[in-house]
């Protein structure tokens, strides 16, 4: 009887060996296909060569070492060779075959009860683990005393008490949403009634008995002490100041009228005309002058008066030439007429700008006024159910659940 090898592969490479090429190499070395090449590295032990002498086991673990796989050599026992007496027996079993099948086999169960042996310990303390962290944060939230009785939560008091601050402040922002509502459709409606209502207008007192009371009063004013026992002397400079000031602006409204005087009379000359002293009117025109003037600012009228004239003055050597008739050789007078009123219609037309876009700007307010309201009242709203959603979230986020 001869000695039988067998070679074992439990899926092992050699370093810097490609496993791809080294299951290549073996498909094409044993003669299996693709497909179940993957079996034989999937850790198990498999004998990829059995009943070999030791000269073929030699050679063949020769070639799997050559194409980088690691293969164990085992066997070495007696094989019975068949003879002319044993030809009846042929077809019987092997019994050492099969002792060595089942001691393979069992190895190979042992091998794997122990690896999964070893992963359900693994698994058992991870559990245990798990068990006992969820144990102890139980006992963090519940109290459980000796006669099994389970007493009210510390954590689920302060949870009520949580809510009832919640609804407290809810309540509040409602109230305040309510308050604005209210404050701005009240102040909208004053508005409106405002608006409704027809324009204060205050009524002059024309008659000479009033003027000659506003004059009486005008001039006691002027020595007049003040109630806060004020010097007599301060009452003197406060009346010498007004009257100063009252002087100067004679003074400049003096020299505007003359400045004006002399472009008409420059005018009036070169055309044969009378000037403005013997026209008799030279009173009545300065005070028209005044009283235009005092609608405007920084003395507006007078310089565009100003202006007019001396246009006219230097426009009246061309004019001499025309005949008596032509319309535009015009009297002095007639020109000043004109250029008055005109004055006075770009006055009357800038004020009742003014009160349209007034009217405009109220109108604008009253119109927007609900859409106001709306806006506050939906902004309102907007805040308090943002609180009432923030602390809810963070009550949620913060809750211990039993």
């Amino acid at each position: 009887m001869d000695a039988s090898y067998k070679l074992i592969f439990k899926g092992n490479i050699q370093p810097n060996t490609n496993i791809e090429d080294a299951k290549k190499s073996l498909c094409e070395l044993i003669g299996i296909s693709p497909k179940s090449i993957d079996k034989l590295f999937s850790g198990k032990a498999f004998a990829i060569a059995k009943n070999l002498t030791k000269q073929e086991a030699d050679d063949k673990l020769a070639k799997l070492q050559a194409i980088g796989l690691i293969v164990h050599l085992k066997g070495g026992e007696q094989a019975q060779q068949p003879n002319s007496q044993q030809s009846s027996n042929v077809n019987k079993v092997d019994l050492e075959a099969l002792s060595s099948t089942v001691k393979q086999s069992i190895t190979s169960a042992s091998e794997v009860c122990k690896s999964a042996t070893s992963t359900f310990m693994s698994k058992a303390s991870e559990v245990a683990a798990d068990l006992k962290e969820q144990k102890e944060s139980q006992a963090n939230t519940v109290v459980i005393e000796s006669n099994q009785t389970v007493k009210p939560k510390k954590s689920t008091i302060w949870q009520r008490r949580y809510f009832k601050i919640v609804a407290y402040i809810s309540f509040f922002w409602a109230t305040i949403s309510i308050i604005a509502a209210i404050l701005i459709a009240t102040g909208t409606g004053v508005k409106v009634m405002d608006a409704l209502g027809g324009p204060d207008v205050e009524a002059q007192e024309t008659s000479y008995s009033y003027l000659a009371e506003e004059l009486e009063k005008e001039e006691e004013q002027k020595y007049a002490v003040n109630d806060d026992n004020a010097s007599y002397e301060k009452a003197v400079k406060e009346s010498n100041e007004e009257q100063k000031a009252r002087e100067e602006r004679a003074k400049l409204i003096d020299d505007y009228f003359k400045q004006f005087e002399v472009n008409i009379n420059a005018y009036a000359k070169e055309l044969g005309q009378e000037s403005v002293s013997s026209s008799g009117k030279r009173s009545q025109l300065k005070s028209m002058f005044t009283q235009l003037d005092n609608e405007v600012e920084n003395n507006a009228f007078w310089k565009d008066l100003i202006r007019f004239t001396e246009d006219l003055a230097d426009d009246a050597s061309s004019l001499e030439e025309l005949k008596k008739e032509d319309a535009r050789k015009i009297e002095w007078m007639t020109a000043l007429k004109w250029f008055t009123q005109r004055y006075a219609k770009n006055l009357e037309a800038q004020e009742q700008a003014a009160q349209q876009q007034d009217k405009k700007i109220a109108k604008t307010l009253d119109s927007i006024g609900p859409q106001l309201i709306a806006i506050g009242v939906a902004f309102g709203l907007f805040m308090n159910f943002t609180m009432i959603l923030a602390l809810l979230r963070i009550e949620r986020n913060t809750r211990v659940e039993v």
